[in-house]
């Protein structure tokens, strides 16, 4: 079994680099040698610490996830708050010069925190098993985070032992560098940016200049929509992150953005069931 670890302290935004983690569906996009990616659609889940073993027993047959588990539970019992956990399938497909193979995975998320991915012998040809997990947390009274990253894999053959090092590469430093440009890149190119709304500036302005960038059917549906931004923000309920996946997803997606203008006639922002479900498939995107 070969093992592997970084750390790394970035100044980058929890969420950010938790989502760009378990998106495996966007690894072909910007991660070296990976040719393709893709995931299942998986359904977030709320439940305390206690239950998790048994619905999840993967994160507790990690001896990393297990232990992450422990320190957020003692935190938990404080709050009372529910972890969020969304389980799903991902694949991914590996080339380096004339080899190439696809291997897939079960992945665990714990929302912001953990990203657990285990490969069994059967969901690959090259693996006897791969697990990977990511930590992340937040570095008490700084805008940081503390990013560990360990793996550990057996190649079912000797025959692969020559791509060991290549693969730790692709696994390793080179994948950690990936996510912290594809991060750093997106929060310069998809701003609502933090120091963009002041009191020297017009969110509604703002807006109005980020909303062009969308194909409405009309310029009423587009004040439908602006109107429900403009909204969620005075009343807190859709945080500056959460605006940005939002109109990248209705930028792309044009049966949702229909939705959402018949959602807004109906003052939508005044029904705080509909506002926890745009917010969760604004984070599952």
């Amino acid at each position: 079994m070969i093992n592997y670890s970084i750390n790394k302290n970035l100044n980058l935004p929890i969420k950010l680099f938790f989502n760009s983690v378990r998106r495996v569906r966007n690894y072909k996009q910007f991660v070296p040698w990976c040719l393709d990616s893709w995931e299942t659609k998986g359904d977030f889940i709320f439940m305390k610490y206690e239950d998790v073993m048994e619905k999840f027993p993967s994160l507790y047959e990690n001896k990393i996830s297990r232990e992450k588990l422990k320190e957020i539970s003692s935190r938990q019992s404080e709050n009372d708050n529910l972890l969020k956990i969304k389980q799903y399938e991902g694949g991914i497909k590996v080339g380096f010069n004339i080899l190439d193979f696809s291997y897939s995975c079960n992945i665990v998320s714990i929302e912001p925190n953990v990203v657990l991915s285990v490969t069994e012998g059967t969901n690959s040809q090259v693996f006897k098993k791969l697990e990977s997990v990511w930590i992340i947390d937040q570095v008490a009274n700084t805008s940081s985070i503390s990013v560990d990253y360990f793996i550990n894999f057996e190649f079912k053959s000797f025959m692969f032992s020559n791509v060991t090092n290549l693969f730790l590469l692709f696994l390793g430093d080179n994948i950690m560098k990936a996510f912290v440009t594809k991060c750093e890149n997106e929060m310069r190119d998809n701003k609502i940016q933090f120091d963009e709304i002041s009191e020297d500036l017009n969110f509604s302005d703002i807006l109005e200049n980020k909303l062009n960038k969308i194909n409405f059917d009309s310029v009423n549906d587009k004040e439908i929509i602006k109107l429900f931004l403009i909204n969620m923000h005075k009343i807190n309920k859709l945080n500056l992150d959460e605006m940005v996946v939002l109109m990248k997803i209705l930028e792309n997606d044009e049966t949702y953005l229909k939705k959402l203008v018949f959602l807004s006639e109906l003052t939508i922002w005044n029904n705080p069931m509909q506002i926890e479900k745009i917010k969760n498939e604004i984070m599952s995107f």
